[in-house]
């Protein structure tokens, strides 16, 4: 059984380009996996990013 330690959610910059990258690559794996019947998304933007921190341990 693993433990980790878990650390509080921290804001991120919404505008970092890896952060944007990551979002968009979400929506495109969404995408390549819904049903004809299944409205396809659209990335346009970023608008609430945390990040946090697992300590195995």
């Amino acid at each position: 059984m693993k433990l980790y330690q878990q650390s509080k959610f921290h804001p991120i910059n919404i505008t970092d380009p890896y952060v944007i990258e990551i979002a968009n690559f979400a929506v495109t794996e969404y995408n390549k996996q819904i049903t004809s019947t299944t409205t396809m998304l659209k990335f346009e933007k970023v608008i609430n990013a945390e990040s946090k921190v697992l300590i195995h341990g």
